[in-house]
Order: C-alpha cells, then sequence, then structure tokens
C-alpha cells in the first residue's frame, strides 16, 4: 500500500492471488505523481473494489505496460477502480475481470491511451451517483466484450 507518498515508482513486479479489502494487488491512497509500470496483476481478488489495483484520494498518477487480468471483487472494478482520484493508463492490457475492468467514482477521472480493454462484463465506467460525475476517456484503444 502506498499512502501518503508523493512520487513513488512502482516497476517489474508480478502480483498473484492476493486478497484484500480493496486493491488487492496495490492501493494507491492520498498519493500523487506516483508512476506504476511493467506490472502483473493477476488472480487477485477484493473484498470491496480494486480487485487489482485501487486508487483513492491521489492525483496524476500514472499507469504504464501493465497486465490487469483475471481478478475479481465482490464490489466495483475488479481491474482498476478509482475514487476520487485521477489517473492516466498508456500501453496497458486491462483483460478477463470479473465486472468492470475500470471503475471510476467520486468525480474520478481516468484517460485510456493506446491500451486493450477486454473481455468484462463492462469496460468501464464512469460512475456519478452522489452528485460527483466521474469521467472515463478512451483514445487509440482495442476495447471488445465476450471471448477472447
Amino acid at each position: 500500500m502506498l499512502s501518503g507518498v508523493s512520487g513513488a515508482l512502482v516497476t517489474t513486479n508480478t502480483v498473484r492471488s492476493n486478497l484484500a479489502a480493496s486493491g488487492a494487488g496495490l492501493m494507491v491512497s492520498s498519493s500523487g505523481g506516483s508512476r506504476i509500470g511493467e506490472n502483473v496483476f493477476s488472480g487477485t481478488a477484493a473484498g470491496t473494489s480494486g480487485g487489482a489495483v485501487g486508487l483513492a484520494t491521489s492525483s496524476a498518477i500514472t499507469l504504464t505496460n501493465n497486465v490487469v487480468a483475471r481478478n475479481s471483487s465482490s464490489g466495483v472494478g475488479a481491474g482498476i477502480h478509482l475514487s476520487s482520484s485521477q489517473a492516466v493508463l498508456l500501453h496497458s492490457t486491462i483483460a478477463q475481470n470479473d465486472a468492470e475492468g475500470i471503475f471510476a467514482t467520486g468525480a474520478s477521472s481516468v484517460q485510456v491511451h493506446n491500451s486493450i480493454i477486454v473481455s468484462h462484463t463492462i469496460g468501464a465506467v464512469a460512475d456519478g451517483s452522489g452528485g460527483q460525475a466521474s469521467t472515463v476517456v478512451v483514445a487509440g484503444t482495442l476495447w471488445g466484450s465476450g471471448q477472447w
């Protein structure tokens, strides 16, 4: 877990079969300017949100060249869950996670560029409940559902 950290660098890790309430692969909270790259998050499971990666009240988080696949959550965001956070995803694969690949809530924003988002119930959700609209912008990304 990264909490209250600025400019952290998390690279070249493989995280498999972890269990947690939230952010079972990696939880980033109240942090800014962190870079998460070249990691594999697979087979992790969260009880509430962020099966693989959870971002809470964090800004300027960049995720590059990550694989987020086959993760689950009993709540929302089986792949990546953002709550009151801002992130950019580049050249990443988000695939075969239960439920949503990306779930943004609490006025979160995420930009997804040159990535792959496939085989989810819902690829990405920008939740606006509670009067706080979130945004998900997808560009240059392979998008699909069903079996791949």
